[in-house]
């Protein structure tokens, strides 16, 4: 299972380099950051993949199932590891609708705010 990790680690990394090239310079966008996201576009990434994985982890709880008790994450303290087991597959569609939202201008640069930190 390290092993796997470690190759989605790799590919993810490919993945958003990848991403990074098709997105307009205007978005500030080199690549995945978050805890805080440093950019629009990752901030709005972040906040989707967590209403994803919130969404997920309902779904799970409605259906018996254990949302922290993942499959490709081990557990972690607070984490619903199967629910962000079951968001992965969903990742890139997710990606490409936070990059249309500022493609079509349903959402501006202008629309957010940064600090120094």
């Amino acid at each position: 299972m390290t092993e796997l990790r470690g190759l989605e680690g790799i590919a993810a990394a490919r993945y958003f380099q990848s991403l990074a090239s098709s997105v307009p310079a205007s978005l500030n966008f080199f690549g995945r950051n978050r805890r805080p996201p440093r950019d629009p576009l990752n901030a709005v990434m972040s906040l989707t993949y967590t209403l994803l994985c919130s969404d997920c982890e309902r779904i799970l709880y409605g259906m018996g199932l254990d949302p922290f008790l993942g499959f490709y994450r081990v557990p972690d303290y607070g984490r619903a590891s199967l629910a962000c087991d079951f968001v992965e597959p969903l990742r890139a569609s997710a990606d490409q609708w936070c990059l249309r939202m500022f493609t079509e201008k349903n959402l501006r640069v202008e629309d957010f705010s940064t600090t120094d930190q």
